[in-house]
């Protein structure tokens, strides 16, 4: 073991690392007997030391009955956090200094969001998978881009990213101004691609 970070009492769900080498957590507070405490905030801050530096995002922010943020993603870009919060289909994004700097409820759809990405431009992109299509069991499996101006999402054209034919595709995250995609199942290998 190299390193340890006590985040007591906040249990963690979720981090990333920001460009400074800093962690971000997404995290939940419970008393000792387990229930969760009236309000916490749900993005906790520590440096490469594990030293808490601060916290943002009150639990108050969502309108939610136990613990919001206990599925969700974050994500993080070069100059600010973006958290999903699955149970509300709400994306936040954090400034690093723990300011709002807009919140979105995305559009009903079938998918069922998986991972979510800040690119590092701040475009939106979300990698899904739906439930079952037809009786063989197949799904549909995808990336997603969402549109802050429109409250759109649109689906990324796997042919563009990977090659012609191609369909399906998963996110990964991003390398520099590259996205990392996976074409799905059968022939399984990364792709370090612009397309996005």
């Amino acid at each position: 073991m190299t390193k340890v970070v006590r985040t007591s009492p906040a249990g963690v769900l979720r981090i990333c690392f920001a460009d400074d080498g800093t962690l971000w957590a997404l995290v939940k507070v419970q008393d000792e007997s387990g229930y969760e405490v009236k309000k916490y905030d749900t993005l906790r801050h520590y440096d490469q030391n594990g030293v808490l530096l601060g916290t943002a995002l009150s639990n108050e922010h969502f309108k939610h009955d136990l613990f919001p943020s206990a599925e969700g993603g974050l994500s993080a870009s070069h100059d600010r956090l973006g958290v999903y919060i699955t149970r509300l289909d709400m994306w936040i994004e954090v400034s690093f200094d723990g300011t709002v700097l807009g919140h979105w409820i995305l559009p009903a759809n079938n998918y069922r969001h998986r991972e979510v990405f800040l690119s590092p431009s701040n475009n939106v992109y979300f990698s899904y998978q739906s439930s079952p299509i037809d009786k063989q069991g197949h799904v549909a499996i995808g990336i997603d881009r969402f549109d802050k101006a429109e409250g759109v999402l649109t689906p990324v054209d796997a042919a563009e990213v990977l090659a012609p034919g191609e369909e399906r595709m998963r996110l990964f995250g991003f390398d520099g101004d590259d996205a990392i995609v996976s074409k799905q199942l059968v022939h399984p290998m990364l792709f370090w691609s612009r397309g996005l």
